[in-house]
């Protein structure tokens, strides 16, 4: 009767079958800050889609941070400049 493998031992000869393989970049997951992913087969499908995906979702999230923030500020100073003209307080 053979003895049954254990977590570890699975885990381990997991481990070392993989060890053994040479890394594959593709197929990989791309990430839009929009929330939305993809997966590419090749460089040449990756470099298609344009800087707009990224290979991690926290560079995605921190993308959407970046564009969120630009565009309150561009809609504060809009409305500052609404209200500067509202007021009269605009330049003439």
């Amino acid at each position: 009767m053979a003895e049954q493998e254990t977590k570890e031992q699975f885990i381990q000869r997991l481990t070392e079958e993989n060890a053994r393989k040479p890394f594959e970049e593709f197929p990989k997951m791309l990430y839009h800050p929009d929330g939305s992913s993809l997966t590419v087969r090749s460089r040449k499908e990756q470099d298609a889609k344009g800087e707009e995906y990224f290979e991690s979702p926290q560079e995605a999230i921190d993308e959407k941070a970046k564009r969120d923030k630009r565009d309150s500020e561009k809609f504060i100073a809009a409305a500052n400049a609404e209200a500067s003209e509202k007021t009269g307080k605009g330049k003439k």
